[in-house]
């Protein structure tokens, strides 16, 4: 009978299944039976309130005036339900253009973002291979990056490859060459 009424309101429930995780199939389960019970109560309801048969009523009782008004009173509750008014949908609309305002703001963000990424990878590109980098030349290349690069700007490791620091620092002091002999 109601089916006409609830023909939009038609449900994929294997959709919603196949996009419900495996640990709530459970509260699905819960959901999908009361909507069944929901729909199965709507569907016992006829499509129209039953017809009131007016002129046997004004037939019954002797004051035709209170038939006539009540006649009137429920045409015009048929004919119109008083819904609330909608005072979200401004809202929704107002955080829905600041949501789009700050997805502009994030897209212009990352596409700068991904600018400087390239550069960076043009950078790569050009450069020696990491092979040939002694410290120095890292410090120069990758100032940010560098730990080798002090306040002043002036190279704290300023050797010329890392062998000759090494070197250095192995050579014996003559502390060193007393303390043996």
């Amino acid at each position: 009978m109601s089916a006409k009424r609830i023909t939009k309101a038609a449900t994929d429930w294997a959709k919603i299944q196949a996009l419900t995780g495996e640990y709530k199939q459970q509260s699905f389960k819960k959901l999908k039976a009361a909507s069944e019970n929901y729909l199965r109560k709507v569907q016992e309801f006829p499509e129209a309130p039953p017809a009131i048969d007016w002129n046997a009523m004004k037939a019954t009782i002797s004051n035709k005036a209170i038939v006539d008004k009540l006649e009137a009173s429920y045409k015009a509750a048929l004919s119109k339900i008083p819904y609330p008014e909608d005072t979200l949908a401004a809202s929704i609309d107002k955080m829905e253009k600041e949501s789009i305002e700050s997805a502009k703001e994030m897209i212009a963000f990352y596409e700068e973002r991904n600018d400087e990424c390239r550069q960076m990878i043009a950078k790569f590109e050009k450069m020696w291979p990491i092979e040939w980098h002694t410290l120095e030349t890292y410090a120069m290349t990758f100032p940010d990056w560098s730990q080798w690069y002090g306040n002043s700007g002036r190279a704290i490791y300023p050797a010329s490859t890392p062998k000759e620091a090494i070197e250095e620092a192995e050579k014996p002091t003559r502390l060193d060459l007393e303390a043996r002999f």
